[in-house]
């Protein structure tokens, strides 16, 4: 039996794909990084100047959570919402579905949970910074999903560096230490919370960002079109000619967008 027709039977295709997770704590921070200084003595090297964190605070993830080792896929989506709504512009039953909209990825997990009598969902920021990270013991694993050396990113992650500037099927690179695959790269992964630039130096617990001025909802994990600070785990800031920036996420509005996606929470 196809993989297609399988799922299309199947009131639940993510059944045997959730991974737990164990409560924990860990440090969410925001570095910001300075222009670099280039010295005139052009034999020595480069000086990057910082200046700290922008914020840092301490998150409990207080509840075990279950999050998928993969990425959905264009096969997972079809086989939920029809033939006709997969609107991928790279196709291919493996791959992440991508170009869908916030309010589509709504509808998707509404008809999922009627179908499944489960209660799926986006994963909170927070959650899927626990999970990249590997749900650690309290520490901090790696500067990406899995690997804190960039000469190893590659066995990890698509990004510009190797994706042919395309996404890739799910699960084909090496995964984190929960087994969670493509957490760093390949395509953006949208989150419940609402984008909010400075989330302060409060502990909290379990937070999730309610809406607040804009419709933008955090994506993160970085994606094939760009480099390796987009898919570090923590956010950073850097300044520029245009301003200060941060890295390490996205916006996802309503709009479709060509390289993002989702993985589901439960």
């Amino acid at each position: 039996m196809a993989l297609f027709d399988f799922l299309k039977q199947s009131n639940d295709p993510f059944e045997k794909l959730m991974v737990k997770v164990c409560p924990g704590m860990f440090d969410q921070k925001s570095y910001r990084l300075l222009d670099v200084e280039v010295p005139d003595d052009k034999r020595k090297k480069p000086i990057v100047k910082t200046s700290g964190c922008s914020y840092s605070r301490r998150v409990t993830i207080s509840k075990e959570y279950q999050i998928c080792k993969y990425l959905v896929t264009q096969a997972q989506w079809k086989a939920i919402m029809g033939e006709g709504f997969n609107m991928s512009k790279v196709r291919g039953d493996d791959l992440p579905v991508t170009n869908v909209s916030y309010e589509d990825i709504m509808q998707f997990i509404k008809k999922l949970n009627k179908l499944s009598g489960k209660r799926y969902r986006l994963p909170t920021e927070a959650e899927w910074m626990w999970a990249a990270m590997g749900a650690n013991k309290d520490k901090d694993q790696g500067i990406w999903a899995g690997c804190d050396k960039e000469e190893k990113l590659g066995d990890y992650a698509w990004y510009e560096k190797n994706s042919e500037n395309k996404p890739h099927p799910v699960g084909k690179k090496k995964p984190n230490e929960l087994g969670l695959y493509d957490m760093s790269g390949n395509v953006w992964e949208c989150c419940q919370d609402f984008y909010k630039e400075e989330l302060g130096n409060d502990p909290v617990i379990d937070p999730v960002e309610a809406k607040a001025k804009s419709n933008y909802h955090v994506a993160r994990g970085g994606c094939y079109y760009w480099g390796k600070d987009y898919l570090m785990i923590q956010r950073h800031k850097r300044t520029a000619s245009s301003g200060l920036c941060e890295i390490g996420y996205a916006y996802f509005t309503y709009e479709s967008r060509d390289f993002f996606g989702f993985r589901l929470a439960l």
